[in-house]
């Protein structure tokens, strides 16, 4: 049974808990530009710092769309642009 979630009501979002919609982004602390950053800091070091890879996983509605790194359909997506590729420059 899949229930449907109301985003219109307030206690839908805000909770880590059944019922509620699920957006998670976990940060990989052994990337370098996040080592010895302050809580506060965190995320702009991430976001603006020289980090190669920051983000470990991410949920969306409660779905994995990046574990570990790498994105649920990151071969199907770099394939499908290297076809593209091919397309433009038949060298390649």
């Amino acid at each position: 049974m899949t229930s449907r979630i109301d985003y219109n009501d307030p206690r839908a979002v805000g909770a880590l808990a059944a019922g509620t919609r699920a957006d998670l982004v976990v940060l990989n602390p052994s990337d370098p530009a996040l080592a010895g950053q302050v809580a506060d800091d965190v995320l702009d070091a991430a976001i603006f710092g020289p980090s190669r890879g920051p983000v470990r996983d991410v949920m969306a509605g409660g779905r994995w769309i990046v574990r570990d790194g790498h994105h649920v359909a990151e071969e199907e997506t770099f394939a499908r642009y290297r076809a593209a590729l091919a397309r433009i420059d038949p060298r390649r």
